[in-house]
């Protein structure tokens, strides 16, 4: 297996992205490749893998992550709760915390269960992100097999896809280059090879930007159901005026003080929402941005690095991927 190293990391001591094994990168580095010590080059049998998911995780597993982050957190604010009869200005920090969660419970246990289902997909999509970073290592294309690639050394290219480690080369850039190099073997047509690595980049976009519509879907769900709450807590607070007995004063100053307090109550549903959409909003663009980097890195590799090396014989060993 070869691994790709930079030339500013000449003599530096790094670890493999396979085996996690210290590796000492060569002071002068001809063809700017590190070969693993032990690697033994073989011919492998052609019969593909099974592709997992690079950017969608399991669903049930989020799922169950979500619940565990709920369950702990609503059990380290529970030693907080205040006193029934202490007033809202006197409650300390965590005690107020404590309020937003457990008043209106029903709502904020849901927004609450939305935003840690959504930190946990978004944990596990960043796990899938670091795995396909780390595939972008690989000597996926040696230039000891040859310069270009012909008709005649295709297969030693795909050979040396295949020898990859398992760990690695399921990933989306050995998979088109993989694609790729078993097309222009069937084919000989470069151009062909151009048009499919075209759609494959508009196929694993549109796949990048559909896993995050769960994620947004909770992003939009999370300050509504805030304001659902202010809703369900105006109403209660409001249905709860009585002034049967005008003539007594104590009653209805009474009522007022109840309505007043049930509106700042309503409204900690609706700072919740906004808080925890507030939250999500920053790690969801974040993360999204890295994947398109990503996907632009693996295009740009395509375009400079694959489709210039392509030699079908006809003059059209070049030209660049979408």
């Amino acid at each position: 297996m070869q691994l790709k190293a930079e030339p500013e990391q000449a003599g530096q001591v790094v670890r493999c992205p396979s085996c996690n094994s210290r590796l000492q990168i060569p002071a002068n580095m001809p063809d700017s490749t590190l070969t693993k010590p032990g690697a033994v080059n073989r011919t492998t049998a052609r019969h593909g893998w099974k592709e997992t998911d690079p950017t969608n995780p399991n669903m049930l597993v989020s799922l169950g992550l979500g619940l565990g982050l709920l369950a702990v957190w609503y059990l380290i604010l529970l030693p907080f709760k205040p006193a029934p009869d202490k007033v809202n200005s006197a409650y300390s920090t965590m005690e107020f915390v404590n309020s937003l969660f457990y008043k209106h419970l029903l709502v904020s246990m849901l927004n609450t269960l939305f935003f840690s289902w959504s930190i946990s997909i978004l944990f596990l999509k960043f796990k899938k992100l670091r795995h396909q970073k780390t595939a972008l290592l690989l000597d996926v294309l040696p230039m000891r097999l040859g310069k270009e690639i012909n008709v005649s050394n295709v297969g030693q290219f795909i050979d040396h896809v295949y020898a990859l480690p398992r760990k690695l080369r399921d990933s989306l850039m050995v998979n088109r280059i993989r694609k790729a190099l078993e097309l222009f073997e069937i084919r000989q047509s470069a151009s062909d090879v151009r048009e499919m690595m075209s759609s494959q980049s508009d196929i694993d976009s549109a796949r990048i930007g559909g896993s995050f519509t769960l994620t947004r879907a909770f992003l939009w769900a999370i300050p509504l159901l805030g304001f659902i709450g202010t809703v369900i807590g105006l109403s209660q607070a409001i249905g709860g005026m009585s002034f049967a007995n005008v003539e007594d004063v104590g009653k209805i100053v009474s009522s007022i003080n109840n309505v007043t307090s049930g509106l700042g109550t309503a409204f900690d549903a609706t700072l919740l929402g906004l808080v925890l959409a507030m939250a999500l909003n920053f790690p969801i663009n974040s993360l999204s941005k890295q994947e398109d980097d990503n996907l632009n890195a693996i295009d740009a590799f395509c375009n400079e690095v694959l489709l210039p090396r392509l030699n079908d014989g006809v003059g059209a060993g070049n030209g660049d991927a979408a």
